[in-house]
């Protein structure tokens, strides 16, 4: 079982948001639904807050980098290599 947390970080807090429960082949990828919960966040949040993502490899997709630059996002991502 895989399991897509979104934690929000202030200060020396660690609050879990949200998370989500991947399914396997056929259904949303874990990027996919990582960049469903980042696009979620409610507005006086990434207003108020610098939001920053980090996320490990599993979210190192195109599509993911794209979308977190399109909402104009800074991020940490890690890049697998073969």
């Amino acid at each position: 079982m895989h399991i897509v947390v979104l934690y929000l970080v202030v200060g020396q807090w660690r609050i879990p948001w949200n998370f989500r429960v991947w399914r396997g082949k056929g259904t949303a990828s874990p990027s996919q639904m990582a960049l469903r919960m980042v696009r979620h966040l409610p507005k006086d949040l990434t207003t108020r807050f610098r939001v920053k993502i980090l996320a490990d490899t599993a979210f190192g997709t195109k599509d993911f980098i794209n979308n977190i630059r399109k909402l104009k996002y800074h991020a940490v991502i890690g890049i697998g290599s073969k």
